[in-house]
């Protein structure tokens, strides 16, 4: 990304009258966080470069100039609220584990299960069989 915005600066002061965009797949790839993307914000307002969204809800080229600006500080919100649910989720699920609470489905075999199983097996019952009872 830090090679894309430089290269699309150095394209625009060579030749500062052509509109130079710089495009992405989506808006989580622009930045991690916040912060990263009010950077990134400013870097490009200041450069004049143009941002492009290829997919998401907001798809279309956005000047960073005027209602385009503004843009950016909503993603920014967005995207550091989206990071704090994520760390909030983690750190749930980090506290769940702590008690002993993996997640997921529940066992639908136990250890007794697999011991009779096991045993049916040794003495030769076929797996169908074994899988019925």
């Amino acid at each position: 990304m830090e090679k894309a915005v430089i290269l699309a600066h150095e394209i625009k002061t060579a030749a500062p009258e052509q509109p130079v965009i710089l495009t992405v797949h989506e808006m989580k790839r622009l930045a991690r966080n916040a912060a990263e993307l009010m950077t990134l914000s400013a870097r490009l307002h200041d450069g004049g470069v143009q941002l492009e969204l290829l997919s998401g809800p907001l798809t279309g080229v956005y000047d960073p100039h005027g209602m385009g600006s503004m843009l950016f500080a909503v993603l920014a919100v967005a995207s550091q609220l989206d990071r704090d649910y994520i760390r909030e989720t983690l750190e749930g699920q980090q506290a769940a584990a702590a008690r002993g609470n993996h997640g997921g489905r529940p066992k639908v075999i136990d250890e007794d299960d697999v011991l009779f199983a096991r045993a049916l097996r040794d003495k030769g019952t076929p797996i169908p069989d074994i899988v019925r009872s």
